[in-house]
């Protein structure tokens, strides 16, 4: 017979649970020990001491206290509010023995079993002595995940490895008496995140899972562990585990590990100055000179073009560069709107004109340029930086300790983050941001506002200050806060804003104006300098209201100044005229619009379609099939684009086009934290901290090293990390010099950033953060894993040579020549006001006015699911009625 080294009962299970985690648990390489691992030890020591018949539940916490090194919770609360739950779990526990009052014949057991030859270590906490039979018993900190009535086979007493071993050993030491074997689980099935159930094993199953082996079960289970130990495991193996733990499994890196995606052929673009051609009103726009001027720009109007070209006009005649302000919504379009006034000085010879000198920014960017300059006056002490993150729950967490528990909050759980249950650091920091958010400058505003009793109101708005006061001590602010300081400078420091003033200002996208930025727009204008002002907007593509924009600011212009002129475009350059009149008919359904229809400049093309499918599967191939035709007839990949409500779909679709080996670029906002590479990067930390960690070093060297490693065997994996590890020791260890670690550090991720860009940006935001200690870089990466923070990918401005997946929120801007529009998520029923619908409506409008060329717009009818089959997306039922698309 065939044996094998002998295994722990902990490794054996992981076996059982997931393959994969198998695999790693044979390797045998040291890996980061975290909380949890460090509590089952600590408690283990306290099971061998403890008395039930005279125990002390404030001794008890006391000595929990001293026993967890405060380095294991996130927070002095936190720590408290776990030794507190923890400490109530065991005295209900402690109690119930007491009652018992059983005799303990063996406490902190550790022995080997043998199951078919194969050896087996095992440990248990406690052995009681019962009149007819001993019980062995391990203690768990979580509840029972088996269960007597269950339904499952391998959720059954019967069917438990961990079980079936403890019998095994209980049998070995006490040969002749008839074993039970129990899982003692310090959690109730009962319990809740608020409340503990008062008794320990209240019901049975509740706390207790025991079971009595019959020699068939045993025969049973023991042919399953044989399974597992002689069954060859690798990186490959099946994924049997429950997929929603995986995010909690230290292998997560490795077993979910994707490549960074192959870099895409760029599209090289050369603008060309083609002849332009002027309509009356974008004339009468470039040549606007005194007054307040509403621009009502519908989609493909050449807005940016206009512009660009009134900017370039103004310096002709004789206006200075930093007498223009230009305001526009994102950083992008600023960037794309100083190309463009470069490019038409240039056309006009007047590439002498400095254009650095204008201001051509975005709300946030002018706010911020403003506070670098006048931070004193607002009480910092240097030029204040954007908090992270990072920062703010830090600073979160700092409160909180230095504050009584609030009732009624997870210290336990701070970080938690579901819809319906919050950590107490997520909740706070919701509200900080609502009470900013909304202007509340008092308890009872607080109350009404945030819809608290007026104790908590009170509570909430106390530590809301603290928290303010904190940041500016760090010189720290939010983005909220750079609008809120320039108003508190126009109020209190008028003749300072006095030095930011211009001749002519220029608003772009103003229907993503919010009230305080127009609150900014009016102090501007409220200059001796000031001769012009000019929005321009489309209120038809107002779809940021979950950003605090209202539509009203440009709808009810003429409510805020007098004499103003109003211009429109309407003459659409960009979609020809089907798909411009499904826009327009579309459009007509909103009620609450400046009255306007758009005009196609372009020839004629097809008529749009309107293709229903009976189930999802069906539409994404449909959708990538005829993807596939319009390349294969000649359409470049670039010219093409899926727009969807929700990201999940293009991520869906992806899939469908790669299977035809059709290249793809999603263009959305995508998470830093999503990226594997970042997160091995991150991970990284623990074995610079503590060069014996071989698994973190593993996942580092799985980026380069993949197929080889996969192709060796547990030993040969074993050593290929050790001899790495020896290297980085060698170069690491001797380093004294703060500089010279973090250029360690640097230097190994730079190998990651050479073959992902993701990861090539991140490296040099963080070498940019200048970390004078290699201590401080390390706790920041590791409380941007655990803090879960969003930090965006910060992506390439380039045109590829790939079909692109975009949002119809992020499509805004952007035009392609072919558009496959799904509309299966857009939100239409029956519960949503009328104005919701409305914006709803609107981001229709803006997804179709993308396409140039060609529009498809698609959707499926449910017919794969029983509960909702026929159901579909509303608006199919108003493109069918404008009887424009087929």
């Amino acid at each position: 017979m065939t044996h094998v080294k002998k295994v722990n009962a902990t490794k054996l299970l992981s076996m059982e649970s997931c393959k994969v985690k198998g695999y790693f648990e044979q390797l045998n390489l040291s890996s980061f020990k975290g909380k949890s691992y460090s509590l089952s030890i600590k408690l283990k020591d306290l099971f061998k001491a403890i008395d039930f018949k005279s125990f002390n539940a404030s001794d008890i916490e006391n000595q929990l206290h001293e026993l967890l090194e405060d380095a294991l919770f996130v927070s002095k609360q936190n720590k408290a509010e776990e030794i507190s739950i923890l400490t109530e779990q065991l005295v209900r526990f402690f109690e119930y023995e007491k009652t018992r009052n059983l005799k303990v014949i063996q406490r902190g057991v550790i022995g080997d079993v043998s199951v078919k030859g194969h050896a087996v270590s095992v440990t248990a906490d406690f052995v009681f002595e019962h009149k007819d039979h001993v019980e062995i018993v391990k203690i768990k900190r979580s509840e029972p995940k088996l269960s007597y009535s269950g339904r499952k086979i391998e959720t059954k007493p019967v069917h438990s490895i961990d079980l079936f071993l403890l019998s095994e050993l209980g049998k070995k030491l006490y040969a002749g008496k008839k074993v039970v074997a129990s899982l003692y689980h310090l959690k109730s099935k009962d319990d809740t995140r608020t409340k503990l159930v008062e008794v320990f094993e209240i019901k049975k199953g509740k706390n207790i899972i025991s079971n009595l082996f019959t020699p068939e079960q045993e025969e049973s289970v023991a042919d399953r562990i044989v399974g597992l130990l002689t069954e060859k495991l690798s990186i490959d193996s099946e994924r049997t585990c429950d997929t929603s733990m995986c995010d909690h499994c230290q292998f997560v890196n490795i077993c979910k590990y994707e490549k960074a995606k192959e870099v895409l052929e760029e599209v090289q673009e050369v603008k060309k100055a083609g002849a332009l051609k002027l309509t009356d009103s974008q004339y009468q726009a470039i040549f606007f000179r005194k007054g307040v001027a509403r621009i009502n720009a519908g989609a493909g109007s050449g807005k940016t073009t206009v512009l660009a070209l009134r900017v370039v006009e103004l310096l002709q005649e004789g206006v200075k560069p930093q007498d223009v302000l230009l305001i526009t919504f994102t950083n992008k379009g600023a960037q794309e709107m100083r190309e463009k006034i470069a490019y038409w000085l240039k056309e006009m010879d007047m590439e002498d004109v400095d254009v650095s000198r204008m201001d051509i920014l975005t709300f946030n960017a002018w706010g911020d340029k403003v506070l670098q300059k006048e931070f004193s006056l607002l009480g910092y002490s240097e030029a204040p930086r954007l908090a992270e993150k990072v920062q703010k729950y830090d600073i979160i967490f700092e409160v909180l300790d230095e504050n009584e528990k609030v009732e009624g909050f997870d210290y336990k759980n701070p970080l938690l983050h579901f819809p319906n249950a919050k950590g107490v650091v997520v909740q706070m920091a919701e509200y900080f941001d609502a009470i900013k958010g909304q202007f509340i400058n008092d308890v009872d505003t607080c109350a009404e506002k945030l819809r608290l009793m007026p104790t908590l109101a009170r509570t909430v708005f106390n530590l809301y200050k603290q928290y303010e006061a904190k940041l500016k001590e760090r010189n720290l602010l939010e983005y909220q806060d750079q609008i809120n300081l320039l108003l508190e400078l126009v109020e209190n420091h008028l003749d300072v804003m006095s030095k930011y003033s211009y001749r002519h200002i220029m608003i772009d996208e103003y229907q993503d104006t919010d009230n305080m930025q127009f609150d900014i727009m009016s102090a501007l204008i409220d200059t001796d300098k000031f001769e012009s002002l000019m929005v321009v907007g489309d209120d038809s593509q107002s779809i940021f209201s979950f950003r605090h924009t209202s539509q009203d600011i440009i709808l009810n212009f003429h409510h805020y100044f007098d004499e103003v002129k109003d211009i429109y475009f309407v003459e659409n350059f960009r979609s020809t005229p089907q798909i411009i009149e499904v826009a327009n008919l579309l459009n007509d359904l909103n009620t609450k619009k400046i009255n306007k229809t758009l005009v196609s400049k372009a020839p004629n093309g097809s008529k749009p379609k309107l293709c229903s499918y009976r189930t999802p599967d069906d539409e994404f191939t449909g959708i990538a099939t005829t993807i596939e035709e319009k390349i294969n007839n000649g359409v470049a990949p670039e010219n093409i684009a899926v727009i969807a409500r929700t990201k999940s779909e293009l991520l869906n679709i992806e899939k469908y086009l790669k299977e035809r080996n059709i290249p793809t670029v999603l263009e959305i906002s995508e998470q830093l934290l999503n990226n594997r590479n970042v997160q091995i990067m991150a991970s990284l930390v623990d074995f610079f901290e503590n060069m014996e960690l071989e698994y973190n070093l593993l996942e580092y060297l799985y980026i380069f090293q993949e197929d080889r490693i996969k192709d060796m065997n547990p030993e040969e994996v074993k050593q290929f990390v050790s001899m790495f590890k020896e290297e980085l020791i060698d170069g690491y260890e001797g380093l004294e010099e703060e500089a010279d670690k973090l250029n360690f550090y640097f230097d190994t991720v730079q190998q990651i950033a050479d073959q992902d860009a993701v990861v090539l940006g991140f490296l040099e935001e963080l070498k940019a953060k200048k970390f004078e200690k290699v201590s401080e870089l390390f706790s920041y990466l590791r409380k941007l894993v655990l803090y879960k923070d969003e930090k965006p990918v910060v992506k390439k401005e380039v045109k590829y040579k790939a079909v692109v997946l975009t949002t119809a929120h992020s499509s805004k801007g952007k035009e392609f020549d072919v558009v496959f529009n799904t509309i299966d998520h857009y939100k239409y029923d029956n519960s949503m006001k009328p104005e919701e619908i409305e914006e709803e409506r609107r981001l229709l409008f803006v997804s179709i006015t993308r396409a140039k060329k060609e529009l498809y717009v698609t959707y499926h009818t449910n017919q794969d699911r029983v509960k909702i089959r026929g159901q579909y997306c509303k608006f199919a039922d108003e493109l069918k009625a404008v009887d424009r698309i087929s």
